[in-house]
């Protein structure tokens, strides 16, 4: 279980509540940076206060950059730095987690990234984002051998 501070100097006495995630991960955060999350807020106070709070559309990855996110909403930092370098995939993912978490900065934040895209070339795209999964500019020699390929029916 990830125990996550918040940068108070007195963790002890502040309250915890154990956030566990679809995939299992478990969370233990104080209150105050979970209330962050209107969601959280509203199933905290509909369990009356109960210490495990189940997150069903969140993995562990993703909710650990959200609690980035809350650590840095609190000390206001440039929070553009967080999504800066994260694939794609992930900003996807934040954009469920933000929106199931009801973390409205944090979804202007991505929605925000994603409209930086408008009016980009493919290269400027590829350059601007991180992809974590081998999307590569291809070579002049590969564009044409895959056209090749491609014209006589070949598998690519």
């Amino acid at each position: 279980m990830a125990n996550i501070s918040d940068g108070e100097e007195n963790n002890t006495t502040s309250k915890k509540i154990t956030l566990k995630t679809f995939d299992g991960v478990k969370f233990e955060v104080p209150e105050a940076m979970a209330k962050v999350s209107q969601t959280i807020r509203d199933i905290f106070k509909a369990d009356c206060g109960k210490s495990l709070i189940l997150l069903p559309m969140v993995t562990g990855t993703t909710f650990a950059l959200v609690i980035e996110y809350c650590k840095k909403h609190a000390s206001i930092v440039d929070l553009e730095e967080l999504i800066d370098h994260v694939s794609m995939l992930t900003i996807f993912e934040l954009i469920i987690a933000a929106h199931f978490l009801k973390i409205n900065k944090l979804m202007d934040l991505i929605c925000q990234k994603m409209a930086d895209i408008d009016g980009k070339s493919p290269e400027e795209i590829r350059r601007g984002i991180y992809f974590a999964n081998g999307f590569t500019l291809r070579t002049e020699e590969e564009k044409a051998e895959l056209r090749h390929r491609m014209i006589l029916g070949l598998d690519f």
